[in-house]
């Protein structure tokens, strides 16, 4: 009941971004110091307990720290990793790394398993694009990773191929 409920309420937050992004109103940001770290252990940790094989594995390299606004990355950052759980092979491990560069962290999400078809790849960041059609999936997430991205004056990138996988990559500056 509690996963069911708070799927629920985090729809409900994607929708209301969704609304006030399509409005003109960027997604606003209070931008204070803080270290990633910390924030991306919880989130891998908090979202381990949806993988029934396969392991979530993250590694940090370099400073992580910057100004950015704390529960936006953390969504940005849950985003990334909810869509290679979902998309990815269920037993491969998919790897996550945040690295520290002269001015900026780079957040990375890489999963194996099928290629996100070119359609798909060529509208990543547009909303209600959905690499599959699993009921629960409204599109969003991807589409508000962008945002807050955007919002912090960083990317997202997505490359995929049927080799290798799909590798999502936040960039944020440091400040």
């Amino acid at each position: 009941m509690l996963n069911s409920a708070n799927r629920t309420s985090r729809m409900i937050d994607d929708l209301l971004d969704l609304t006030r992004t399509r409005f003109g109103d960027p997604t606003p940001v209070v931008r204070e110091p803080m270290d990633l770290h910390p924030l991306c252990r919880q989130v891998v940790a908090e979202l381990e307990e949806l993988r029934s094989a396969g392991a979530l594995e993250y590694t940090s390299t370099g400073g992580i720290h910057g100004e950015w606004d704390h529960d936006p990355v953390a969504q940005l950052f849950s985003n990334l990793v909810r869509n290679a759980i979902q998309q990815g092979a269920e037993t491969d491990a998919i790897k996550i790394t945040a690295t520290g560069h002269t001015e900026e962290v780079v957040l990375s999400v890489h999963n194996t398993g099928t290629a996100i078809p070119h359609r798909v790849m060529t509208a990543i960041s547009e909303p209600m694009i959905r690499i599959t059609d699993e009921p629960h999936n409204a599109g969003l997430g991807l589409y508000i990773a962008s945002q807050v991205a955007l919002a912090h004056d960083g990317t997202l990138d997505a490359k995929s191929t049927e080799a290798a996988g799909a590798t999502f990559t936040a960039h944020l500056p440091r400040r």
